[in-house]
Parts: structure tokens; sequence; C-alpha cells
């Protein structure tokens, strides 16, 4: 788990958003909702990062992103320089 914060967010609005009584379409949206906007949003991530714009700009910032000190926390071809 890398967010255990967020974990603990998602269950106490669960214990909030499912009261007893509730009708089960409840925790049909609160299970459904962000699954779908999750989906949504990494497609929109993937479409926008994918344009030949996008790219572009990305493979100009390579060697700066490659280089710059904080990148050697992180798994990337510069990281074993």
């Amino acid at each position: 788990m890398t967010n255990p914060k967020a974990a603990l967010a998602w269950v106490a609005i669960i214990a909030l958003g499912r009261q007893p009584g509730a009708p089960l379409s409840v925790a049909a949206v609160i299970a459904g909702g962000p699954f779908l906007l999750s989906i949504v949003i990494h497609v929109l991530y993937a479409v926008t990062f994918s344009t030949p714009i996008m790219v572009t700009l990305c493979d100009r910032a390579r060697r700066y992103i490659y280089k710059h000190p904080l990148a050697r926390f992180s798994p990337s071809p510069a990281s074993s320089c």
C-alpha cells in the first residue's frame, strides 16, 4: 500500500455513506463512482501525454529531467550515473 492515509479516508467515506438501512444503490455509488472516476482520469492522462505536442516537449526536457539532482532518487537512466 503506497498511501495508508488515503485508505483510511476511503474507510471513513464508506462508514459515513453506508448507514444501516441505506439502499444498495448507495453502496454501488460508493464503490463504482471512484472506480469510474479513476478510469476516466487515467484515460485522460494517457491521451493528454501521448499527443505529439507533449511527446515533443518531453523529448526536449529529457536531458534536464534525467540530469536533475532529484532524478537520482527515481529509477531512470540517469540514476546509475
